[in-house]
């Protein structure tokens, strides 16, 4: 069995929802567009699999704190 691995450099970009970046502001914003594409994918995911306006409004307040101090989800 041979395993070639090859280079994997296609460019991965996601947006930012325009309710999740009005809702962050524009510093908070920024953070999340300044993290890896796998971490901004997942709080973007999250954001956006909220059913509730409710609670989306919650994930919102969660994702301020975490991004204010630097965590991710993991």
């Amino acid at each position: 069995m041979t395993i070639a691995l090859e280079p994997d450099s296609e460019k991965r970009e996601i947006k930012i929802p325009v309710p999740l970046q009005k809702a962050l502001g524009t510093r908070l914003s920024q953070k999340l567009n300044g993290l890896s594409f796998t971490h901004k994918k997942e709080f973007i995911v999250w954001y956006s699999e909220a059913k509730k306006d409710d609670t989306r409004v919650r994930r919102v307040q969660k994702m301020k704190q975490m991004l204010a101090t630097g965590k991710v989800i993991s």
